[in-house]
């Protein structure tokens, strides 16, 4: 999981990013952590790691590769590129 800022998170699971906005007091039971978006990378590989950079996450992928997807619209991330690496 990868804080993006003081509310938003990138959760992995397994092929997928999941961004969760922890804005409210995920403590307490009536506000609980809310979806707000989420991407299927289930072609590009299983998702190891995520890096954050402005409109920009940069996900490693486990078969070798870096996959570039843009977050400026949190509630729909659009897959950008995959670059290949040894």
């Amino acid at each position: 999981m990868k804080k993006l800022n003081m509310h938003i998170f990138f959760v992995l699971v397994f092929l997928s990013i999941y961004i969760v906005n922890c804005s409210e007091d995920a403590n307490q039971p009536e506000n609980p952590p809310q979806l707000v978006g989420s991407i299927d990378l289930s072609s590009y590989g299983r998702v190891e790691d995520v890096a954050v950079k402005g409109n920009y996450a940069y996900i490693a992928a486990k078969d070798g590769g870096l996959i570039v997807v843009d977050i400026s619209d949190p509630e729909n991330p659009t897959f950008k590129k995959k670059f290949t690496t040894p």
